[in-house]
């Protein structure tokens, strides 16, 4: 008799589950006690897992599987109720460690994307000095361009600073004309360029040379600023160095041929 009436109660228990592929704790409570009629749970749970790992990164699931105690794709047909249980709790685990290396991914994405909140050259005036260079370079590089419309350097090096500006959004790249910034500064020492960090000035250049010259390009700029770690470069040496062997090669040829002609005109 009271087989029959739990055979009765089995087929006509109605079943609420919160969504397809799970079980209800009535499930889970008769499939680990073995009753009659409930051994498609043990069906349904490995059928989740499975799921569960075809629904996750792959990359990330591999990380977390291998710290884990056991191969979760060996699973046998035959395994107990008991091990059901227990594969529940490392299911629980898996996904809250996925969890965990998820959010701190993306916490990482966002700290890089707000430090990548520049990408162009921005003007400086003398009363946001000490709050956007000194004080502005704490967690940051901070590059200022002390320039004056009327020099021909400066609107070369402001060219090339535009580029590197675009290029390297995390350095925080400023301009302010010259004698706005220190009273009276002499028009030869321009462009003058301070370089910033931990609220310190790192470097200092004084016109085109260390960049150079006037042949100078973004990728010389770039060479310079990664040399103190402001940036970082894939450049494997100084551009400038080569261009400067080319250059003098070239003209030492022109001054071959033109005693060449000179000869031949004698």
């Amino acid at each position: 008799m009271p087989l029959a009436l739990e055979s009765i109660m089995s087929i006509n228990h109605k079943v609420y589950r919160d969504h397809a592929g799970t079980t209800t704790e009535w499930e889970d409570i008769h499939s680990k006690h073995g009753t009659a009629g409930y051994e498609y749970v043990k069906d349904i749970k490995k059928a989740h897992r499975e799921q569960m790992n075809v629904d996750w990164t792959s990359a990330e699931a591999s990380n977390i599987n291998n710290d884990g105690p056991r191969d979760r794709n060996t699973d046998s047909d035959d395994s107990s109720d008991d091990e059901d249980f227990m594969d529940d709790d490392v299911d629980s685990k898996f996904m809250e460690e996925y969890r965990q290396r998820r959010i701190a991914a993306l916490k990482a994405q966002q700290a890089q994307r707000a430090k990548e909140k520049f990408g162009r050259v921005t003007h400086l005036t003398r009363a946001d000095y000490v709050k956007e260079v000194t004080e502005g370079s704490e967690d940051c590089w901070v590059a200022l361009h002390l320039y004056k419309d009327s020099s021909e350097k400066c609107r070369i090096f402001a060219e090339h600073f535009n580029e590197l500006a675009n290029r390297h959004p995390a350095l925080k790249c400023m301009k302010i004309i010259s004698t706005d910034c220190i009273e009276n500064y002499p028009d030869a020492l321009l462009p003058t360029i301070l370089l910033y960090n931990e609220k310190q000035m790192k470097k200092k250049w004084v016109g085109l040379k260390e960049f150079g010259g006037t042949k100078m390009d973004a990728n010389s700029l770039e060479w310079e600023f990664a040399q103190e770690g402001a940036v970082k470069t894939d450049l494997e040496s100084d551009p400038m160095a080569k261009k400067l062997i080319t250059d003098a090669m070239e003209e030492a040829l022109k001054k071959d041929l033109l005693a060449h002609q000179i000869e031949e005109t004698e």
